[in-house]
């Protein structure tokens, strides 16, 4: 174990080269990588352009090829010495790795990384399972609305904060939505804690009907003030609660 750790201390050497044969090697060579990439991100010695004399870049591509295909869970940002700078490079070569090598979409990457980038087995299957429901008749058009929905709380200027009062809800269409999510959000949560993330965004589209509906019938800026806040403190807590695997208002869509 020694010796084959030693000898693959420096693999992967391009996005072409296999990642070292053995866990002992996979630790040596992350080790070495994130040294290199610490150390002279640490005096200033970061890339440029087209300039890159100390291959940072190859070093933090191995630790991204690394992590994902030797199923290494470990948490990016410990890895990376909580560095802003090198976290956003690094960054970069994560997207590079799942957009050219893995052959993800570019907004099925932004949408998983914007809810979460810290352990890269798990951006991994998140992606894997985005790209499974794309297809899917409710997923673009929930992922059209969630972009409304993130566009509406933007121009409210609205942060979140407080509870969805009930007695608040009109009967019909905005009433029925908050049911639907009231009833989703346990299942959902409950299968992105086991990490089943094609069943959850499944469960998660099917709660399109509901969003149309109450786009098509609900205002949501009412005239009353009290009423105009619980209605967006639905739809934070509907975008919030259902944003945990994946940003769905990052999703291109035609509509």
């Amino acid at each position: 174990p020694v010796w084959r750790a030693i000898y693959d201390q420096y693999k992967p050497e391009s996005m072409d080269d296999a990642i070292p044969s053995t866990p002992e090697g996979r630790i040596v060579a992350l080790a070495d990588k994130l040294d290199t990439l610490q150390g002279c991100f640490r005096v200033g010695l970061i890339p440029s352009g087209s300039k890159d004399p100390f291959a940072l870049r190859r070093a933090a591509q191995g630790v991204v090829k690394i992590l994902v295909e030797g199923g290494l869970a470990l948490p990016v940002d410990k890895l990376l010495g909580g560095d802003a700078q090198l976290s956003e490079f690094f960054l970069d070569r994560v997207r590079y790795y799942f957009r050219e090598i893995r052959g993800y979409k570019y907004d099925e990457v932004n949408a998983v990384l914007a809810a979460g980038c810290g352990d890269l087995t798990d951006v991994d299957s998140r992606l894997a399972a985005i790209a499974q429901v794309r297809t899917t008749a409710d997923f673009e058009p929930l992922a059209a609305s969630f972009k409304r929905i993130k566009n509406i709380l933007r121009q409210a200027e609205f942060e979140g904060g407080g509870e969805v009062d009930a007695a608040l809800l009109e009967a019909g269409p905005e009433a029925e939505l908050y049911a639907a999510f009231a009833k989703l959000r346990r299942r959902v949560n409950g299968l992105r804690r086991k990490k089943d993330y094609r069943p959850a965004l499944e469960a998660i589209a099917s709660i399109r009907p509901q969003v149309d509906a109450f786009f098509d019938k609900v205002l949501v800026n009412a005239p009353d003030p009290v009423v105009r806040r619980n209605r967006l403190t639905m739809l934070h807590k509907l975008l919030s609660e259902f944003s945990a695997i994946a940003d769905f208002s990052e999703i291109v869509t035609t509509q």
